[in-house]
C-alpha cells in the first residue's frame, strides 16, 4: 500500500467516528424552564439566608457564654500565676434607663400578676442587666492608725469602731448632688466609673476574729436632725445633710433619692456585726476623743487590725462588652447574694479567686452561682427565658465556688417539656421548677 492510500484510509477512519451535524438540532431552555429554575434558586437562597440569620442570632448568645466562661477562668489563672487574688467585676449600665433593667410588672398594670413576681417577695422589683465585665485585683488592706471599739449608746453592745479612715473616705466617689447621675466633678480619678474603696458589708479583722462592716447612719427617721434614740455613738453630733462626703440612698425602684431620707454620711464611725467578741474587762473612756461619751471596749494600734478594701480594676485593662444585645439577666440568674440584684450603680458585683483557684470573699458561701445570658430584646418584651416567643437562644454560666470551675449549659425548659419530675413531688409540674436543672445535674438537653 502506497503512502497516499494509507493516508486516505486513516482520514476515512477518523471521519467515520464523528456524528453528523444536522442544522436545527441544537438543544436550549424554554422561557418556562428558565422561570422555574430561577424560582427554585430564589427559594433556596431564602432558606439559606434565613438559616444563616438564625445561626447568627443563636451564636451571639453562645459566643458571649464562651466569652464569660473564658473570662472567669482567665481570672482564676491570673490569680494562680501572680499568687495574688484576682477576679471579675460585673458592670451595669445607667440604671435610670429602662433598657438596662428587667421590670417585674410586665404588662404595666401596676400590680404583680401570675408569673411576674420573680423573687416571690410581693413587691414590683427591677433587676439590673450586666453589659460588660472587667478584670480586678485585690486592694491592700488598710491597717493605719489606731482603731477603737466603742460601746453602742443605744444597745450597750461593743459594735462601734472609730478610726482615722479619711484617705479611703476621700477616695470614695459619690453622687454629691444626689441627682442619680455620675457627673464629671464626681469622678475623682477620671476613669468614668464609680469607685469606692469601702463598701457596705466589708470585712475587718480585730484580734483573731473577722467582722462585717456597716456604715453609721444616725438619722433613722430621715428628718435631718438627731432625735431621741438616734444618738448611736453618744457624741450628740449629727452632720448636716449637705456635708460631704456621703453616699446616696438607693431604693428598689431605681437610683434616685429615697423620699424624706437624706443620704447616710461617710464619717470615721463604722458599725461592726456581730458585736465585738472580746471586750476589755473594764470599759474606759477614750482619752483621744474628749467630746465623745461612749466607752471604749478595745483598742488596736497600727498594724494590729486589717480592714479589707474594695478590689480595684487592674492596670492597662479595659472592660469587654458582650455581643450586641446580649446581657446577664439578673432577674433570672442566681447570683451570690441579694445585693447583686439591687438597683444601684454603686454596688460592686465582684467575683474574686484565690491563688489556689477557689472563690474568696462573701460570694464563696454561695456554693454555686448561676448567670443567665439573655437577649435584651426578649427582656424588653417582658418574656420569661422559657417563653416560646423568645427570638434568641439562652445560656447558663455556672460557677462552682469551691473549685473555681465554670461550665456552660442550656436553660432547663421545664418539667412539662422534658417529662422529668425535677422536684420529686410525684407529678410533672406545668411550671418551671428549676431552670438550672441541667447546670446542677450535668445533664444535657436531648
Amino acid at each position: 500500500m502506497s503512502r497516499e492510500e494509507a493516508t486516505s484510509q486513516m482520514r476515512g477512519s477518523f471521519s467515520n467516528t464523528r456524528e453528523p451535524v444536522v442544522a436545527g438540532n441544537r438543544q436550549a431552555f424554554t422561557l418556562v424552564e428558565m422561570l422555574v429554575v430561577i424560582t427554585v434558586l430564589l427559594v433556596l437562597a431564602g432558606i439559606t439566608v434565613t438559616s444563616i440569620n438564625i445561626t447568627l442570632e443563636g451564636e451571639r448568645v453562645r459566643s458571649s457564654a464562651r466569652q464569660l466562661q473564658s473570662y472567669l477562668l482567665g481570672a482564676r489563672d491570673r490569680a494562680a500565676y501572680s499568687q495574688l487574688p484576682r477576679g471579675v467585676r460585673f458592670e451595669t449600665g445607667d440604671l435610670t434607663d429602662p433598657a438596662n433593667y428587667r421590670f417585674e410588672d410586665i404588662n404595666g398594670n401596676g400590680q404583680l400578676d401570675a408569673g411576674e413576681d420573680l423573687n416571690g417577695n410581693g413587691v414590683i422589683d427591677r433587676f439590673p442587666l450586666v453589659h460588660s465585665i472587667v478584670y480586678i485585683g485585690a486592694s491592700k488592706d488598710w491597717s493605719q492608725g489606731t482603731v477603737t471599739v466603742h460601746v453602742n449608746a443605744l444597745t450597750k453592745q461593743p459594735n462601734l469602731i472609730h478610726g482615722d479612715f479619711s484617705e479611703w473616705f476621700r477616695l470614695n466617689e459619690a453622687d454629691l448632688n444626689r441627682n442619680g447621675v455620675f457627673d464629671a466633678n464626681e469622678d475623682i480619678n477620671g476613669n468614668g466609673r464609680w469607685d469606692r474603696l469601702l463598701i457596705e458589708n466589708a470585712r475587718i479583722k480585730l484580734g483573731s476574729r473577722w467582722y462585717t462592716v456597716h456604715f453609721l447612719e444616725e438619722d433613722i427617721n430621715g428628718n435631718g436632725q438627731l432625735d431621741s434614740g438616734e444618738n448611736i455613738n453618744g457624741n450628740h453630733i449629727y452632720l448636716p445633710n449637705n456635708t460631704p462626703p456621703f453616699i446616696p440612698v438607693w431604693d428598689r425602684m431605681g437610683p434616685h433619692q429615697a423620699p424624706n431620707h437624706p443620704p447616710p454620711h461617710l464619717t470615721n464611725w463604722l458599725v461592726i456585726d456581730p458585736p465585738f467578741a472580746d471586750p476589755m474587762p473594764d470599759p474606759q473612756r477614750d482619752p483621744n476623743l474628749p467630746h465623745i461619751t461612749t466607752e471604749v471596749a478595745a483598742r488596736f494600734d497600727e498594724g494590729d487590725y486589717r480592714l479589707t478594701l474594695t478590689p480595684r480594676i487592674l492596670p492597662s485593662v479595659e472592660p469587654i462588652q458582650f455581643a450586641n444585645g446580649v446581657v446577664i439577666d439578673m432577674g433570672f440568674s442566681r447570683p451570690p447574694d441579694a445585693s447583686w440584684s439591687w438597683m444601684t450603680s454603686n454596688t460592686y458585683r465582684d467575683i474574686m479567686f484565690s491563688p489556689q483557684g477557689s472563690v474568696i470573699g462573701p460570694p464563696a458561701t454561695a456554693g454555686v452561682v448561676h448567670f443567665l445570658l439573655n437577649d435584651q430584646a426578649d427582656i424588653t418584651r417582658g418574656l420569661t427565658p422559657w417563653d416560646p416567643r423568645n427570638e434568641s437562644d439562652k445560656r447558663i454560666i455556672t460557677l462552682f465556688t469551691r473549685t473555681g470551675n465554670v461550665t456552660t449549659n442550656e436553660l432547663f425548659p421545664g418539667e412539662t417539656s422534658v417529662g422529668v419530675d425535677v422536684n420529686l413531688n410525684g407529678v410533672i409540674d406545668t411550671g418551671n421548677s428549676d431552670p438550672f436543672y441541667y447546670a446542677e445535674t450535668g445533664r444535657v438537653a436531648e
